[in-house]
């Protein structure tokens, strides 16, 4: 819960610097502040993006050792038009130009053709 109310609080202050506009816009990395948070976050994989509400986010190996470090920046790539992440695989797939890999993945497991 901390750090996510720590990425919130640099979240908006990104929104607020006309950095980004909505939190899925931005990419974060965290730095944590003892080894025991930086291995909970990196045992939340992908999953850390989805509780932090980011298209992007980082782990660094740097511990700061004097509290938890967020920092904002706008994420890398283009935006999916089923998920509305930002990622740089958006059009790698033939079949689904405006779909990220894993929406992309989705459809053909689903059978669809349309997002």
């Amino acid at each position: 819960m901390e750090v996510r109310r720590v990425a919130s609080l640099e979240l908006e202050q990104a929104r607020q610097n006309k950095m980004i506009g909505k939190s899925l816009e931005a990419a974060v990395l965290i730095e944590p502040d003892t080894e025991a948070t930086r291995e909970l976050l990196e045992r939340l994989g992908p999953l850390l993006e989805t509780v932090l509400i980011v298209s992007q986010a980082k782990v660094s190996k740097k511990l700061t050792g004097a509290g938890l470090r967020v920092t904002v920046t706008a994420a890398a790539g283009c935006k999916c038009i089923r998920c509305w992440r930002w990622t740089e695989d958006v059009g790698a797939d033939e079949a689904h130009p405006e779909l990220c890999g894993r929406c992309a993945d989705v459809m053909k497991q689903a059978g669809g053709t349309r997002p």
